[in-house]
């Protein structure tokens, strides 16, 4: 049995490099408002990824160019920060869209 959906609670800073690589049946992850950092290849070869919802009003800093593989479908951030995350995100910039968190 594979791991579908990662949730990370709402007092994780950092995500660690290498920590979600290659699980293939991961197609969800939800980045809670804490989260500062995600680590270099974090997802790295999660290739069944479609969804990420990061409820962080200041995009996380990526450490790493394959920490969120560019074959995910959808990267869902509040409304009012889609821009800020096309900015620092920009490798992902085609697949941001706004969401409502509330």
């Amino acid at each position: 049995q594979s791991i579908k959906s990662v949730i990370f609670g709402d007092k994780v800073q950092h995500i660690p490099n290498h920590l979600c690589a290659y699980l293939a049946g991961l197609t969800e992850i939800h980045i809670p408002k804490s989260v500062m950092t995600i680590g270099d290849d974090a997802f790295k070869g999660c290739d069944n990824l479609k969804s990420l919802y990061c409820y962080a009003t200041t995009p996380p800093t990526i450490l790493g160019y394959t920490a969120i593989p560019t074959t995910i479908s959808n990267v869902y951030v509040p409304y009012a920060c889609v821009e800020d995350y096309k900015t620092q995100w920009s490798s992902l910039a085609d697949k941001i869209v706004g969401y409502d968190f509330e």
